[in-house]
């Protein structure tokens, strides 16, 4: 083999003198070289072949062609391939992301499997003041009152509310959880349950906050597509929207979600609610109207500056039995 591939290096440059290639740059010759010292380090080369490049030459260069028009392919063919590369790389990156989360919610402070928090808080011991500019929440302190008054067996009257104050100063803080949906009886599978991530987090280290809508039970005993639910520990707080109307809107099914008006405070109705009922998230989509778009609409902030949405059922499969 050693005496094969001297005799082919000696008389390899007639390929290119008789004009059937302007160069060997081809993967299969640089191979060439590492043949017998791989079989005198790892032994015989079973099932050992090239299809390795055939491979590499039909997902790079024919399915490319087949993408363009035929004219003018190469520019064609270089963009189609460019998009394919970030398209894979997005997906390797929500992957990465997906098992970010998985640790992160790896572990349960709580008796409740179906609710996941981490290990620990995101933010231990904050300040009810700083919880309150950071997360922007004007209500949260008096809501919070009103929650813990509620809980007591013989409750203050809301005139003595007004004067009273927490027995506490400071709180745990947690930016998501994770949490198994109600399986509704179909032909999902069973083996797998489907879960369900909120989001709750402020501005960071210039990273713009997050705050996901959500679809919750207003009452310690309601029922929602055959289902019955009670307020637990740990708690959540929420800005509500206001109640939604009997029937959703004509052509395309959705319901019409509109804003709140501020409370006696000039606070967005809040309330302290248990996190179990919290049902799943939801998509708000911006009621554009006819009018131009207002340039300064962002993903970051429309859900502050627009007034009215469109709750979207068409999400997931979930959803759309759930919401519709």
């Amino acid at each position: 083999m050693q005496k094969a591939l001297e005799d082919f290096h000696q008389h390899k440059e007639v390929i290119i003198n008789l004009g059937a290639r302007d160069n060997l740059d081809i993967p299969k010759f640089h191979s060439l070289q590492h043949y017998l010292e791989n079989i005198k380090n790892f032994g015989t080369t079973d099932n050992y072949n090239t299809e390795m490049f055939e491979r590499f030459h039909i997902d790079f260069c024919k399915e490319a062609w087949y993408a363009s028009n035929g004219r003018n392919e190469k520019p064609q063919m270089i963009a189609w391939l460019t998009r394919r590369e970030k398209v894979s790389s997005f997906q390797s990156y929500l992957k990465m992301s997906m098992e970010d989360e998985e640790e992160e919610f790896a572990h349960s402070r709580f008796g409740d499997q179906r609710l996941l928090l981490t290990k620990r808080p995101h933010q231990a011991r904050r300040h009810i003041l700083d919880v309150i500019q950071d997360h922007n929440c004007q209500g949260f302190k008096k809501d919070l009152i009103s929650y813990l008054n509620s809980q007591l067996s013989d409750p203050h009257s809301r005139g003595r509310l007004r004067h009273m104050d927490l027995p506490f100063s400071h709180i745990d803080i947690y930016h998501g959880f994770k949490f198994c949906l109600d399986s509704l009886g179909n032909d999902n599978d069973f083996d797998q349950e489907e879960t369900d991530t909120v989001k709750a987090k402020p501005s960071l280290g210039g990273k713009p906050a997050r705050f996901d809508t959500v679809v919750v039970m207003d009452t310690s005993d309601c029922e929602t597509t055959g289902l019955k639910g009670k307020f637990q520990d740990p708690l959540a707080y929420v800005e509500w929207y206001a109640p939604l109307k009997p029937a959703a809107e004509d052509y395309h099914e959705m319901y019409l979600v509109k804003k709140c008006l501020s409370n006696a405070d000039g606070f967005t109705p809040g309330q302290v609610i248990s996190l179990s009922s919290i049902r799943q998230t939801c998509q708000l989509i911006p009621n554009f109207g006819r009018t131009a778009l207002p340039i300064e609409w962002t993903s970051d902030s429309v859900l502050d500056r627009c007034d009215t949405f469109f709750l979207n059922c068409f999400t997931s499969k979930y959803a759309y039995q759930t919401l519709w």
